[in-house]
C-alpha cells in the first residue's frame, strides 16, 4: 500500500522518494530522485486497487501523444509491488496560485503573456483530440528564467477523477486563469484553492469591476468567454487557439518581457539532498602489551595516594632523583627533564613591597585662596568658601551719608539731618588683589 512507503524507500528499484509533498486519500505526490538518470522526477501513487488507477494509466499513455516544450512529459507508467505510480518532469518555479497570494496580481502584459503560453500549449493537445482537464492557477507554473510550464496533461484530471477529454472546461479555465491574474480570485470551472471570483445575480463580475485599472480588451474577453450567452455577434473564436491569438495581439512585441515577469517573482529555494563523500575507516589502536598496562596501573594508584598540592602537579616520589644541582636520574626521562620540574616546583621569591606615598596634610592650602580685603579703618575679616572652591572675603559695612543741601544748618539735632545707615558692600571673589574693588574709597557720598 502507498501508506506504507516513507521518504527514504525505492520505488520500482528505480525512484528514491525524497519529500511528501501532497496527500489525498490513497493518492500521493512525491518528490523523488531517478537513479538511473540521475534527476529528480514528480511521482505520483495510488493504490493498484483504488478505482482511478486504469483511468490514471490511461491518461499517462494519452498525454505523451503531445509534444511541447511548455507541457511537463510523462516519464513512465507501471504498477509494482500493489502501487500504481506515474512519473512526470520535475518544474522548479513559482505557481499562479503562489503568485496572486496575499492578493497581489500581475502587470495587464505579464497576465496576457502568461496565459496566451498557457492557451497556445493546450491548443496543440485540442488539435490532438486531448484536453488537459483541470487548468486549475496551482498547475501552471513560472520558473525562473519567466518561461511558463503547464503541470499535469490529462493525469491530474485522472486524479481527481474528472474527465480529460471535455476541450470546454479549458477554454472556461483559460479565461479563468487571465481572470485569476488581473484580480486575484478564480472564476474558473475547476477547483482551486484560490478565493472564488465575487457574483452578482448569479453572474461573475467583469474584471474591470473587481480592480481597477484592467484594461477593455482584456476585461472584454474575459466577460465573453465566462458568459458566453453575451456574445450575441460572435465576436469572439471561443477556442483554446482564438483566446491564444487575442492575447498575442494585446501584447504586442514581447521583447524584454521574460526579464520583466522574472524580476517580479519571489525567489525560488530549492532544496536538494546533498551527496556528501564516504568517510574512510580508521583502524582502531591496538591495545598495549600487559606489562605495560599493568605498570601504567601502579603509577596512576601511586599519585593517587599522594597529597594534593593546590595549583602544583603531582608526580609519582621515584619519577626523579636530584643530587641537589638539578641534574638528578629519571627512570626513561633524562635528567634535564627532572631538573625542569623540580624548578617548577619551587616557587620564586615574591615580589618587592612599592614604597609608601609621602604623607600630606588633611587640608593642605588653596593656592587661589585671595588675601583678604581690609576694611576702611579696620582689620581683615575672616575668609568663607564660596563656589568652585574658591574663598570670598566678608564684606566690610561702611557708613552711608547722605549729602546735605548748602545753606542748610547740620548738627546732630538738625532736622532732616541723615541718620546713620549700613549696607553691606558686594563679595570680592577676586585673588592676588590688594583692595577690594566693591568697597568704596572712605569719605566718598554713595
Amino acid at each position: 500500500m502507498t501508506g506504507a512507503f516513507r521518504p527514504g524507500d525505492v520505488l520500482a528499484r528505480r525512484y528514491r522518494l525524497v519529500d511528501l509533498l501532497v496527500e489525498s486519500g490513497s493518492g500521493r505526490f512525491w518528490r523523488a530522485h531517478d537513479l538511473v538518470l540521475d534527476r529528480h522526477v514528480a511521482l505520483h501513487t495510488i493504490a493498484a486497487d483504488d478505482a482511478r488507477s486504469q483511468a490514471l494509466l490511461d491518461a499517462a499513455r494519452a498525454s505523451t501523444a503531445v509534444a511541447d516544450r511548455r507541457l511537463l512529459r510523462v516519464l513512465d507508467a507501471a504498477v509494482d509491488d500493489d502501487v500504481c505510480y506515474v512519473v512526470n518532469e520535475w518544474g522548479s518555479g513559482v505557481s499562479l496560485d503562489i503568485l496572486v497570494g496575499g492578493g497581489q496580481v500581475l502587470a495587464p502584459r505579464h497576465a496576457a503573456w502568461v496565459v496566451a503560453q498557457v492557451a497556445d500549449s493546450v491548443a496543440r493537445a485540442h488539435a490532438a483530440g486531448i484536453g488537459h482537464g483541470r487548468l486549475a492557477p496551482e498547475n501552471v507554473l513560472v520558473d525562473r528564467h519567466g518561461q511558463v510550464r503547464v503541470i499535469g496533461l490529462c493525469v491530474d484530471a485522472a486524479l481527481h477523477g474528472v474527465p480529460h477529454d471535455r476541450t470546454s472546461t479549458d477554454v472556461t479555465d483559460l479565461a479563468g486563469l487571465l481572470y485569476c491574474a488581473l484580480t486575484a480570485s478564480w472564476a474558473g470551472a475547476s477547483a482551486s484553492d484560490v478565493r472564488a471570483a465575487p457574483v452578482e445575480h448569479g453572474h461573475v463580475l467583469r474584471p474591470r469591476r473587481v480592480r481597477a485599472g484592467v484594461p477593455r480588451p482584456l476585461d472584454q474577453l474575459c466577460d465573453l468567454v465566462l458568459h458566453p450567452h453575451l456574445d450575441t455577434r460572435g465576436r469572439l473564436d471561443v477556442t483554446a487557439a482564438g483566446i491564444a491569438e487575442r492575447l498575442v495581439e494585446f501584447v504586442g512585441d514581447e521583447a524584454g518581457l521574460t526579464d520583466a515577469l522574472v524580476a517580479t517573482l519571489p525567489p525560488v529555494r530549492e532544496r536538494f539532498p546533498t551527496s556528501l563523500p564516504p568517510v574512510p575507516e580508521i583502524p582502531a589502536r591496538p591495545d598495549p602489551p600487559e606489562d605495560e598496562a599493568e605498570a601504567d596501573t601502579a603509577s596512576v594508584a601511586a599519585v593517587a595516594d599522594l597529597p594534593t598540592e593546590a595549583a602544583l602537579p603531582a608526580y609519582d616520589a621515584d619519577e626523579d632523583t636530584t643530587d641537589g644541582t638539578g641534574a638528578g636520574t629519571d627512570t626513561g626521562r633524562s635528567g634535564g627533564s627532572s631538573g625542569a620540574r623540580r624548578a617548577r616546583r619551587t616557587p620564586g621569591p615574591p615580589p618587592p613591597r612599592p614604597p609608601d606615598p609621602p604623607s600630606r596634610p588633611l587640608f593642605a592650602p588653596d593656592p587661589l585662596t585671595a588675601p583678604p580685603c581690609a576694611a576702611p579703618g579696620g582689620p581683615p575679616r575672616p575668609l568663607r568658601s564660596g563656589p568652585a572652591g574658591r574663598a570670598l572675603v566678608r564684606p566690610p559695612v561702611r557708613p552711608l551719608v547722605r549729602a546735605t543741601p548748602p545753606g542748610r544748618p547740620t548738627g546732630p539735632g538738625t532736622p532732616g539731618r541723615a541718620t546713620r545707615r549700613t549696607r553691606p558692600a558686594r563679595a570680592c571673589c577676586r585673588p592676588s588683589r590688594n583692595r577690594c574693588p566693591g568697597a568704596a574709597p572712605s569719605g566718598s557720598a554713595s
